[in-house]
């Protein structure tokens, strides 16, 4: 009983950690549309930007100098494009 008790906390503990991944996602893919469709990014209006190219810690800096750093729990950091990126 207790094993199987094990294995549906184990699945839920997954499901909540892939949840948290399609957000992060969705939330990268926002920003990305957004700074497409704008001809200048202007800083003063917002309120974090997480360039996720740490590298090499489960820390994420907020670029606005506004403090909202962030914790990444298990993340993955390879060769981007320009430096080091987060592999989903």
């Amino acid at each position: 009983m207790k094993g199987h008790i094990q294995q549906i906390s184990d699945r839920k503990q997954k499901n909540i950690i892939g949840l948290y991944k399609w957000i992060l996602v969705c939330l990268i893919f926002s920003f990305l549309v957004v700074c497409k469709n704008s001809s200048a990014l202007n800083m003063k209006n917002l309120v974090a930007l997480w360039l996720f190219d740490e590298g090499n810690r489960q820390i994420v800096t907020d670029e606005t100098g506004n403090g909202h750093k962030s914790t990444i729990q298990y993340p993955k950091w390879v060769a981007g494009k320009f430096g080091t990126s987060l592999e989903f």
